[in-house]
């Protein structure tokens, strides 16, 4: 399930085609209130789910982007990100045990 990581957005949405409405409530309500995608989805007044394209074009241009702060005002930006980059791989390994 997408809510999860499993498939693509596009790709959930096109197994969610149930012409009863009711097979995939569920699934349907898990994208819907999912983190990662409920906030580019909206819901038809027929019950579809659609992309909103606006929000992902809005946010696509901070893709790859942090807001990194500190109060260690003797750090520079690069030190900053190199840091910060240090704990993502820090918490990858951590979390692959």
């Amino acid at each position: 399930m997408a809510a999860g990581g499993g498939l693509p957005p596009r790709k959930e949405l096109r197994s969610l085609r149930d012409p009863t409405g009711k097979e995939h409530s569920e699934r349907v309500c898990a994208l819907l209130t999912s983190e990662r995608f409920g906030r580019y989805l909206r819901q038809t007044a027929g019950e579809q789910l659609r992309i909103v394209r606006g929000r992902v074009a809005r946010e696509a241009k901070y893709d790859g982007k942090w807001v990194v702060t500190s109060n260690d005002d003797t750090l520079t930006a690069q030190d900053l990100a190199l840091g910060y980059k240090q704990l993502m791989r820090v918490e990858e390994c951590a979390g692959a045990r």
